[in-house]
């Protein structure tokens, strides 16, 4: 029973992230949240355990987009190199914030965080920036808020990050999202180690895991999400997928107020 609804996330996740062109993680993380508080995972570190299992989840399907990306762009690394040093202390940083914090506050932040990706999503604003090429400091900054947000999250690298690099630093789509995909390599690969590293010193976890890192779950949902990412991709060649971003944005402000109430 657990291994289907594993094979099922990954399979709604990997499709949706494949089609919509938006992070797993913001379709994993409220999925694991309800799903192991229905197994009785316990309370006090559910929302740790959800977050570094969702980062370890992305490991193998951010390396084959990667690959696939920078293999047909490959000028997307001499940039990614300029943000992956910021990206690394963020996500750290975001990582070591989130092992401190209850796991209440963190389902809470995930919520605001949840509804805030909605109302963008809905409203799709416009942030242009005049600086051409980007003040480094901007890029920097922006660099940490992207593997903070990631790591606190459990959210890949593109769900900030490819806004950011689109809307705020006028990056053409095709190398942002190779950028951005090297980003949720980055993001996936530290946080993982670094849920693992922080959560090896709690007690209160349940079995089967690494640190925060739920194997199970990690292997049952990249046994089907690579592949039902690919279908999705295929897919989104053939129809337009506006309006399916709207519905998409409706469901993620729905589990938003569901991790907040």
């Amino acid at each position: 029973m657990h291994a289907l609804i594993y094979l099922f996330i990954g399979s709604a996740t990997g499709f949706l992230a494949g089609l919509l062109g938006i992070g797993g993680g913001l379709i994993i993380v409220p999925l694991l949240t309800f799903y192991f508080h229905y197994m009785g995972f316990p309370h006090e570190t559910l929302m740790h355990v959800v977050i570094g299992t969702s980062l370890a989840s992305m490991v193998t399907t951010t390396c084959f987009s990667a690959k696939v990306h920078t293999k047909v762009h490959p000028e997307v690394l001499k940039f990614f190199k300029k943000m992956a040093t910021f990206v690394f202390v963020g996500s750290v940083s975001g990582a070591l914030l989130a092992n401190v914090l209850y796991s209440d506050h963190l389902k809470m932040a995930f919520g605001i965080f949840a509804i805030g990706v909605a109302l963008f999503i809905f409203f799709d604003p416009q942030f242009k920036n005049r600086e051409h090429p980007p003040h480094m400091g901007t890029l920097h900054f922006g660099s940490f808020v992207i593997g903070f947000t990631s790591a606190i999250f459990g959210i890949g690298g593109g769900s900030i990050g490819l806004p950011f690099l689109t809307n705020y630093l006028n990056m053409e789509m095709h190398r942002a999202v190779g950028v951005a995909a090297l980003l949720s390599v980055l993001v996936s690969f530290v946080g993982t180690i670094a849920y693992i590293t922080t959560g090896s010193f709690q007690t209160v976890l349940p079995p089967d895991t690494s640190g925060y890192v739920y194997w199970p779950a990690v292997i049952g949902m990249n046994l089907t999400s690579p592949f039902f990412a690919y279908f999705g991709a295929r897919v989104e060649e053939r129809i337009s997928v506006n309006f399916l971003k709207q519905i998409f944005a409706v469901i993620l402000l729905g589990m938003g107020l569901k991790m907040i109430f």
